[in-house]
């Protein structure tokens, strides 16, 4: 690990506010070029890409006011999603915007203070607040603010910093990139796809990304005629409960099984997955034989379970579920990110 120690603001100027958002990649993998990358201009705010200890990022400016910002963040947001499902690489980022904090008054630094070298390649001689570079925050530019954060190195295989510049270009190009944060089902399932590829074991990624489908999944109720038959058995259980004392051992048991009874008006998840993935296959053809995806996913939800319940499953049946999971999943999720921001 090291410890980094910078300048974090132009600390000049009229008030105006940039928004300062850092992110990781899945070990193994880079963003290349970075020195390279070429500030843009998008929706009238500057653009432009940097590196902080082992974190990239992203600096926007200027705002008018925090709450300018923050609401910019929610479309910047999906083009992390974005460029995570494009080039399949994990991407980890701090949805919450913390503060800056801001001193009471400006500290004047003295040639004996380890940060007098910094500010003397700005010409400052005070500052006025500082932040944790390794979080996202709106930053008041116009402030002298330092910026403190850790950070490690590692080798890794890259992906050009123009690829990630297409990729935010394209987000902002759509219609409602925000929508994508406020669907909450879809925006768990993308962090779960992105989270997966920081897991180091076949069997923890095979059950992030089998919880990336579940996360899709709607709630689904039994047939008619299921409820039915749960309704009528229910009744003949109130029978039974009302035989016994209220807080009696047996009335308990009793009230609990009804509860787990109450339940089963709900499709189980893997029915209910299979279903819902197979409604997106059927008018989605592209993205897989829509003629085995069915029994693929059944394969897969029952391997899971193996593995979850016992702790261990056939090692074979988790790399075919993985190889199937790993090129079908961020294509599904491609999809369903275009349909939610269009």
């Amino acid at each position: 690990m090291m410890f980094s120690i910078s300048i974090g603001s132009e600390g000049n100027g009229a008030e105006r506010y940039s928004l300062y958002v850092p992110f990781t990649v899945a070990p193994g993998r880079e963003i290349s070029s970075t020195d390279k990358f070429d500030p843009f201009t998008i929706n009238d705010y500057s653009l432009r890409l940097e590196t902080f200890g082992y974190y990239y990022v992203i600096v926007i400016s200027y705002f008018k006011d925090k709450e300018s910002a923050i609401r910019f963040f929610s479309k910047l947001q999906s083009s992390l999603f974005w460029f995570s499902l494009k080039y399949k690489i994990g991407i980890d980022y701090s949805s919450i915007v913390k503060e800056v904090e801001l001193y009471d008054k400006e500290i004047v630094i003295d040639d004996d203070n380890r940060l007098k070298p910094v500010l003397e390649k700005v010409s400052w001689d005070s500052v006025e607040g500082q932040y944790n570079g390794n979080e996202t925050v709106v930053l008041p530019a116009n402030k002298k603010l330092m910026r403190f954060g850790a950070g490690k190195v590692s080798v890794t295989a890259g992906v050009g910093a123009n690829r990630f510049t297409d990729c935010i270009k394209e987000v902002f190009d759509f219609p409602n990139p925000e929508k994508l944060v406020d669907n909450k089902k879809l925006k768990l399932a993308i962090d779960l796809y992105s989270a997966s590829q920081y897991e180091e074991s076949d069997n923890a990624t095979f059950i992030t990304l089998v919880s990336a489908l579940e996360a899709l999944t709607p709630d689904s109720e039994v047939s008619t005629f299921t409820k039915e038959v749960i309704n009528f058995i229910n009744s003949e259980l109130n029978k039974k409960r009302d035989e016994h004392d209220k807080e009696s051992d047996e009335r308990r048991d009793i009230e609990h099984l009804q509860s787990r009874l109450g339940g089963l008006k709900k499709q189980t998840i893997g029915t209910s997955m299979r279903r819902y993935i197979q409604s997106i296959v059927d008018i989605n053809v592209d993205l897989t034989d829509p003629e085995t995806i069915s029994r693929k996913l059944k394969e897969i939800y029952n391997t899971r379970s193996t593995l979850l319940h016992e702790g261990t499953a056939d090692k074979d049946e988790i790399k075919v579920g993985l190889d199937f999971l790993r090129e079908f999943l961020p294509k599904l999720l491609e999809r369903l990110f275009i349909n939610e921001v269009s």
